[in-house]
């Protein structure tokens, strides 16, 4: 007589790096896709291809490209694998955090994108950084307030990003 079992299984949590380049695996063109995640006011975490609602929690915004679509070049994986890039913006921005996505997207750098909309989002940008300016740029532990690119291409260069895509 054959018997069988049912195992349940727990779900298994991915690691952020390895979620966005999983979902980052249909991408095929040169334009970004925006994939949103973040905690619903019931605690549950939710991933998107649209905005949050305003109670969203801990809103994260991921932009797939070419650098985060398999497979990504050696030295790309090494750095982000070591030296994460964090972009910190506003919607008041404007052209500075526009030519802040540019500068990495230019590049090839994958990066996650944190929009800065509540005084709880503020506090933690100030953790940071005395200077809560955006666009900020996180590169590992480094932190670099305001866009300067010459200044940011020096800090992504030490990380061991590619200068070009």
């Amino acid at each position: 007589m054959e018997t069988t079992h049912t195992v349940a299984r727990r779900p298994v949590r991915l690691p952020a790096a390895l979620f966005a380049l999983l979902l980052g695996v249909g991408a095929g063109s040169a334009d970004a896709q925006i994939t949103y995640r973040w905690v619903d006011k019931s605690g549950r975490v939710v991933v998107s291809d649209t905005a949050p609602p305003k109670d969203a929690r801990d809103v994260v915004v991921l932009r797939m490209n070419e650098a985060t679509t398999p497979p990504a070049r050696f030295d790309v994986r090494t750095a982000s694998g070591k030296y994460p890039v964090v972009l910190y913006t506003a919607s008041e921005c404007g052209d500075r955090c526009d030519q802040a996505k540019t500068l990495l997207s230019s590049r090839g750098i994958p990066f996650a994108e944190r929009p800065v909309r509540s005084e709880a989002d503020l506090r933690a940008l100030k953790q940071l950084t005395n200077d809560p300016a955006v666009p900020t740029l996180t590169v590992g532990r480094e932190v670099a307030s305001g866009f300067h690119a010459e200044a940011w291409n020096d800090l992504l260069d030490l990380a061991g990003y590619p200068k070009t895509k």
